[in-house]
């Protein structure tokens, strides 16, 4: 009897070991199976764009953004828990409506793919500004001042010419804080009005400012806030804008090699690509086509396809396209070709003029191809 109640423990506890076996060899073929169905997409070849493509669809978000008027929606608010069609409605702004950029983005469209309606476009939006500026509000002027100046150089027209100078006097006024000069780009607008004058005022107030930001950094405590570390080297938010509003215009009109080191010593340490996630977590597509131009120009400088600046460039541009870019083929809210402005979950918003300023950008980059679609295991918003 005891022989037999042993055998039955044998069997017994082979029939659990196979059992127990059988479990694990099927938990086993369920995890292969299910990787195999779902990583089924993470394997399909995602869609890539070039820089053109990607240019002229976001001028479709403008021409949806255009009024009859030849003004532009300037802003978008964007909701995800919205019901009705379009998730992103039309937000009321108090400023002048800043539409420099869309009108360059046209215009350079137009330079890149010969298609003359875009500059048609350009063209109308422009007259309707210069209009504004003298009949209403300067700020007409000085909020599409990059315009003026391209055309200007481009056509001769005196026009555009009187349109810059109509606000020129801001930019020369020394009892502007310098934290305002620097935010309101005065450095880039001197160096312009340097360029179609001649005029010896506007060159030394450049130097004026430039060697006020080298000597004394940024009187702003946002701007002076650290944004991230790294070997010992602290990058803060308003260095980006010193480089592009500040040290680039004023090498490029003076010629003075102290703001170009300046320039490049920053973006030499800054060391971007290591840091990407940390600059979507903080700054928004503003501070990141500023960041690009800055880089671009630094390029074209060494005048180097495989320069270390145009690689960062893409690195960043590659981020904006991915994440930002509300387009059919990777909807985040309605899917209009429209950029939004921050790298975050939940409400978000899209200023017309930096999609406008961000395709200008993408021209630059011609045919390099940008990965629009996110893969299943990547975060629709790794900023957040």
């Amino acid at each position: 009897m005891k022989i037999k109640m042993e055998v039955g423990n044998i069997r017994d506890n082979k029939n659990k070991f196979f059992l127990a076996l059988l479990a694990v060899f099927s938990l086993v073929l369920i995890y292969v199976l299910y990787d195999f169905f779902a990583g089924k997409d993470e394997r399909k070849p995602l869609l890539e764009l070039s820089g053109v493509e990607i240019a002229q669809r976001t001028a479709q978000f403008l021409d949806m953004s255009s009024k009859p008027n030849g003004m532009f929606v300037i802003r978008y608010q964007c909701d995800p828990e919205s019901r009705e069609e379009k998730k992103c409605r039309e937000a009321p702004i108090e400023e002048p409506p800043h539409t420099g950029q869309i009108i360059l983005a046209y215009y350079e469209l137009t330079k890149r793919t010969g298609d003359n309606t875009y500059k048609e476009k350009a063209d109308k939006a422009l007259e309707v500004s210069i209009k504004l500026c003298h009949e209403l509000d300067k700020n007409y002027c000085e909020w599409n001042f990059f315009p003026l100046y391209r055309y200007y150089k481009d056509t001769g027209d005196k026009k555009y010419l009187d349109a810059m100078l109509a606000v020129s006097g801001r930019f020369l006024d020394d009892k502007v804080p310098l934290k305002d000069a620097v935010g309101g780009n005065y450095g880039n607008k001197l160096a312009m009005l340097y360029e179609v004058t001649s005029e010896r005022k506007y060159i030394d107030r450049l130097r004026h400012v430039a060697d006020e930001v080298l000597n004394r950094g940024i009187e702003s405590t946002d701007q002076k806030k650290p944004l991230y570390e790294d070997n010992g080297f602290i990058v803060k938010v308003g260095s980006f804008q010193a480089v592009w509003s500040v040290y680039l215009p004023a090498y490029s009109a003076t010629k003075d090699e102290k703001y170009l080191i300046a320039a490049k010593d920053f973006y030499d340490k800054a060391n971007l690509k290591v840091h990407l996630r940390e600059l979507r977590r903080r700054l928004d597509i503003q501070n990141f086509a500023k960041i690009i131009d800055s880089l671009l120009i630094l390029a074209e400088m060494e005048n180097n396809q495989n320069s270390r600046y145009r690689d960062d460039a893409l690195a960043l541009m590659r981020s904006v396209v991915l994440h930002l870019w509300d387009s059919e083929e990777e909807v985040k809210f309605d899917g209009d070709y429209g950029f939004l402005s921050n790298f975050k979950k939940g409400e978000n918003t899209k200023a017309t003029l930096m999609s406008g300023w961000v395709a200008q950008e993408l021209l630059k980059f011609d045919e390099e191809k940008f990965r629009v679609q996110l893969k299943k295991s990547e975060e629709a918003f790794t900023g957040s």
